[in-house]
């Protein structure tokens, strides 16, 4: 099935198209014969797929009942096992990666104008900020009237990016109230805390993040960045034991290494600070371009703490790996 391309993902939509497809390609427009497009759409290369794609969803918006089509389309698609937004979503992606959005977008816009489903405008506002068009994304967000917290999610990150904290955090309350589990709106608050300085609200944030997704790298990090901005022996602990479980498997990585290095050393808890140390690859960490940067900090802090035989130890190591 290899002349299929990314139509072989879909086990159930490819059976469709085989079984289904010659009773509709030769005839009139409608939403099966766009159902049979995708299909073909998904058998190409990614730019070509777009494209056409693009050109077969304008061809169906420009009829009569553009909701109708789009619901009967979705209909179809959704016996498949996959649903309609989710392919346009793969289709959009495949035209960031190519860098020939305009087209798409123009298209997706039409195709929320006229029927009013928020998953496109959703789809429309994320293009958007993936290029890099912060303002036609925010507007894209202000023309939903309904509470959808993936609008606001959106909205609040393209506003983050503007440098606007204040408004993002509006915008982004908005959507965790909305939705307590969305993780981005979350993240992209904490963020936003982070960027006034606010770094409670912003460890708050990142705690519900942390339920949502206890195991992620990411989320770990940036509690232990916010975490060292305290003087709270209990929020040290909380954030080094989010972190600490990543040290292993990030061992050359000098912001895992230093955040996790700092955090040990706040706490108070040398046993600590001595596992983590054994767990550093320090050949890898010298070649981490950050090094130079984050090594200071760390040696001036067990310096202050009157630390001085783990100080010796660290650089003997460093030595040593030379």
């Amino acid at each position: 099935m290899d002349y299929m391309g990314k139509l072989a993902r879909y086990p159930a939509l490819a059976s469709w198209y085989m079984t289904e497809a010659r009773k509709f390609r030769d005839g009139a427009p409608s939403p099966q014969l766009f159902v049979v497009k995708i299909c073909e759409s998904l058998c190409l290369s990614a730019k070509s797929a777009a494209i056409a794609f693009a050109d077969c969803f304008d061809e169906m918006m420009s009829g009569s009942n553009p909701l109708d089509d789009y619901l009967d389309a979705e209909a179809v698609i959704n016996k498949c096992d996959i649903t309609l937004l989710d392919l346009i979503s793969r289709f959009g992606e495949d035209a960031v990666r190519a860098g020939d959005v305009e087209r798409f977008l123009k298209v997706v816009i039409n195709a929320a104008d006229r029927t009013g489903i928020v998953g496109l405008r959703f789809i429309a506002a994320w293009l958007c900020l993936n290029t890099g068009d912060l303002m036609r994304c925010i507007n894209e967000c202000e023309k939903v009237d309904e509470p959808f917290a993936s609008i606001y999610t959106i909205l609040g990150q393209a506003l983050l990016e503007q440098h606007k904290p204040e408004q993002a955090i509006e915008a982004l309350t908005v959507a965790v109230k909305l939705s307590s589990t969305e993780l981005l709106a979350w993240f992209q608050l904490a963020k936003a805390y982070y960027s006034l300085s606010n770094f409670r609200e912003a460890y708050k944030c990142l705690y519900e993040c942390n339920k949502l997704a206890p195991n992620n790298i990411e989320i770990a990090l940036f509690q232990a960045i916010v975490a060292n901005e305290f003087y709270d022996r209990d929020i040290h602990v909380d954030a080094f034991r989010s972190l600490r479980p990543h040290l292993k498997r990030n061992s050359g990585d000098a912001e895992v290494v230093f955040n996790t290095l700092q955090l040990a050393v706040k706490t108070g808890d040398k046993a600590w600070l001595e596992g983590c140390l054994a767990d550093i690859d320090f050949r890898q960490l010298k070649n981490d371009n950050r090094f130079p940067k984050l090594v200071s900090p760390f040696l001036r802090t067990l310096y202050d703490n009157n630390w001085m035989a783990l100080s010796a130890k660290f650089l003997t190591n460093m030595t040593n790996c030379a």
